[in-house]
């Protein structure tokens, strides 16, 4: 009777070991294809030229606001737990998203629900570079070379909008801010 025992509890051990195991190995693959899956990180970029030359245009009105507000970045970058301003934007956009740590899979579940959310959430940027002014208070993201997001820190959250670059037969429709952002 007692070898009985002991040979189900080995059995039960070691059925118990192989899904342990197997569970493990798809974390792991489960979490190596999100990742490969998910945008890119961001480069971030202080004072770029870029950002410069945006400034000088839109000092000389190349350039009009088509919406701004208080972003919902503000709750996405709460729920990862980084500040909700730009310094969060940041940290956001520019996550390395590092391979599957075994030891520590507290790193890996945060690394997953940064990986879902820029996967919803990311813009898509032509250069892939978030351009930060020198105080960190305001950056931009270029979509395309006439369209520009913006993120700007304000007392009442993370102001962002967009701006797009006037051209012949694109003149300012009435009712549109002219309230740029302090970029």
């Amino acid at each position: 009777m007692k070898r009985k025992i002991i040979l189900a509890v080995t059995v039960l051990l070691l059925v118990a070991g192989i899904w342990f195991a197997w569970f493990l190995n798809k974390l792991h693959r489960d979490y190596t294809r999100m990742i490969n899956d998910a945008p890119k990180p961001f480069v971030i970029g202080v004072e770029t030229n870029r950002l410069k030359t945006l400034r000088d245009e839109i000092a000389a009105d190349h350039w009009r606001v088509v919406g701004q507000g208080v972003s919902g970045y503000d709750e996405v970058l709460g729920v990862i737990g980084m500040p909700p301003n730009v310094e969060g934007m940041t940290q956001f956009l520019g996550h390395p998203l590092p391979p599957f740590d075994w030891s520590d899979m507290d790193q890996n579940k945060r690394n997953v629900v940064i990986a879902m959310l820029r996967s919803l959430h990311s813009p898509h940027a032509v250069d892939r570079v978030f351009h930060l002014n020198d105080s960190r208070q305001s950056g931009v993201i270029f979509l395309q070379e006439s369209v520009v997001e913006f993120h700007v820190n304000t007392p009442a959250g993370l102001l962002s909008g967009t701006l797009v670059k006037k051209t012949a037969g694109n003149e300012e429709p009435p009712g549109l801010s002219k309230d740029y952002p302090d970029l």
